[in-house]
């Protein structure tokens, strides 16, 4: 089912900012992570995602309509964002990449621009992001099924223990590794 159209211009615009802020955050976040994992296959995983993010930042940002009196909603509950930036362990960091923040940027993007000016362009854009968003989800449950079959049982447990302060920001049930991951958001 598509989200409703938007009634005006300014609603567009607004949603367009929040999904465009919320790519940019997680591009600052998944980047700050690329230095401090320590397997190579997640650095490089981490980066080109990270990359991909602040790629659909931009390209939201091109479609945006300028409308002053758009003013978008908050992209994530900033309480999210410090646990998941608090996140240590790799498999901690794609728990929350997996389950938390690529989940909430495909529901952010679900924008049916309606009859506005620049709708075309809107709607190839969005079409683009969710399409990579997809893409991205496949590339994450295989990294995560690689990085938790090489664990040990007590990096389960130290995984989970780290998630507990993002499950309770997010409000949502995590568990390393994620049972939920098809490979679509």
């Amino acid at each position: 089912m598509s989200p409703p159209p938007h009634r005006s211009l300014a609603d567009l615009a607004a949603s367009l900012a929040a999904a465009g802020d919320a790519e940019a955050a997680v591009f600052e976040l998944v980047g700050s992570w690329v230095q401090s994992v320590p397997e190579p296959s997640v650095k490089v995983a981490l980066s080109i995602h990270s990359r991909r993010h602040g790629e659909h930042c931009l390209e939201l940002g091109g479609v945006t309509p300028r409308v002053p009196s758009a003013v978008p909603g908050p992209a994530f509950d900033p309480a999210v964002l410090a646990a998941a930036g608090r996140l240590a362990s790799t498999g901690g960091r794609l728990a929350a990449l997996a389950c938390v923040l690529l989940p909430r940027l495909v529901a952010l993007a679900a924008v049916d621009p309606g009859p506005a000016v620049s709708a075309a362009p809107v709607a190839r854009a969005l079409r683009r992001i969710e399409a990579d968003h997809r893409e991205m989800a496949g590339d994450l449950a295989a990294l995560v099924a690689g990085v938790a079959s090489a664990g040990a049982p007590a990096d389960r447990e130290a995984v989970e223990a780290e998630l507990a302060e993002l499950a309770r920001a997010s409000g949502q049930e995590l568990r390393w590794p994620p049972s939920n991951l098809t490979g679509s958001p």
